[in-house]
């Protein structure tokens, strides 16, 4: 196999307001996040970061980088001595504004008994168990961005990371999930990428972290309203009660060491078959000049280079978390030859 020498850092790329993560002298950016989604579906990699076609945010999604901003808003302000104290009405504040400037750029898909008023109030509770779980996080920098450029790949021209929390040298990742606790076996590929993006940029990064928001279930969200109705009733009733307090989402930091040359297998193989597409791309133009018999060819070509997954295989492959799963040729081919069951998530398939 091939590999690719990525050991210059650069400092020139200007990151793009993009789902593929913006542009270097032209060429596309590998991310961290492009390199998990490759490995559990390389043709919504294809579909995604090589032709653009990216569906419609989801809801949870929006919630959590509305979490990551006001995770930056904070750690800024307690980097700066000039700032004021952040409270944690600010932080409610900015969760919001984010939040709803995030709604405003495009269409949220929401999902069975989600509502903009239950993300609302998932936000609410995220942006209270996030307030108590920084204080555990000795932060040192927020949202750096590391950067290394990919020599002569005729479609990649840099990988780049943004980083949520630096701790020294360290890396620290915010994760806002719907599990009841995630694994830190379920990040050691995007965060051994950062780690070993800032290495390449000269840090002495040698572990990383997780800070898991984890969001409210059904069932403690109902609860925590009957334990509040009950406890309003025997206040107006002047009988003894307990203070019920706010939802706050439950929380936790996981530790992890990095795998530098699993990522660097990983890597390779993308930049490998992603070159082997653009050559095929090259030679189709050289020999025919019939667009559409191209195009075509070029599809059939990038549907055998990037072969789809099952839903045994990712819990990503259905109706509700891809936006590719309806026109997927591979999810069709496994339905035709009826190897699955259809995969049935919030009522949708």
């Amino acid at each position: 196999m091939k590999k690719w020498n990525l050991v210059e850092p650069i400092t020139d790329y200007e990151h793009g307001d993009n789902g593929a993560g913006g542009k270097y002298k032209g060429k596309l950016v590998l991310r961290p996040s492009s390199i998990d989604s490759f490995i559990r579906c390389p043709y919504s990699f294809y579909k995604q970061q090589l032709l653009g076609e990216y569906g419609a945010p989801n809801s949870a999604s929006q919630v959590g980088t509305a979490l990551h901003a006001v995770m930056e808003d904070v750690i800024l302000a307690k980097l700066d001595s000039e700032a004021k104290d952040y409270t944690v009405d600010d932080m409610q504040r900015s969760g919001m504004k984010h939040w709803r400037e995030l709604n405003d750029k495009a269409d949220i898909q929401y999902h069975g008994d989600q509502t903009y008023q239950s993300m609302s109030d998932d936000l609410y509770a995220g942006v209270l168990g996030l307030e108590q779980a920084l204080t555990c996080v000795g932060a040192t920098a927020a949202e750096g961005r590391y950067s290394v450029k990919i020599d002569e790949h005729p479609i990649f021209g840099a990988m780049s990371g943004s980083l949520d929390v630096e701790e020294g040298a360290d890396v620290v990742d915010l994760k806002f999930t719907g599990k009841k606790k995630s694994k830190v076996d379920d990040y050691i590929l995007q965060q051994s990428t950062y780690v070993w993006l800032k290495q390449i940029n000269g840090q002495d990064a040698k572990a990383f972290s997780i800070l898991n928001i984890i969001r409210p279930t059904k069932a403690r969200k109902a609860k925590h309203e009957v334990d509040t109705a009950k406890n309003e009733k025997l206040k107006a009733q002047g009988k003894e009660y307990k203070e019920i307090g706010e939802l706050v989402a439950d929380w936790h930091i996981m530790e992890g060491k990095p795998n530098i040359p699993y990522v660097q297998h990983w890597v390779n193989i993308i930049l490998n078959k992603t070159e082997a597409y653009a050559n095929f791309r090259e030679s189709l133009v050289a020999v025919s000049d019939d667009r559409d018999h191209n195009e075509k060819e070029l599809a059939g070509f990038a549907e055998l280079l990037f072969q789809g997954t099952s839903p045994s295989n990712s819990f990503l492959c259905n109706n509700t978390w891809c936006s590719h799963y309806q026109t997927c040729p591979h999810v069709e081919a496994l339905r035709d030859a009826e190897q699955f069951e259809e995969v049935e998530l919030f009522g949708a398939k």
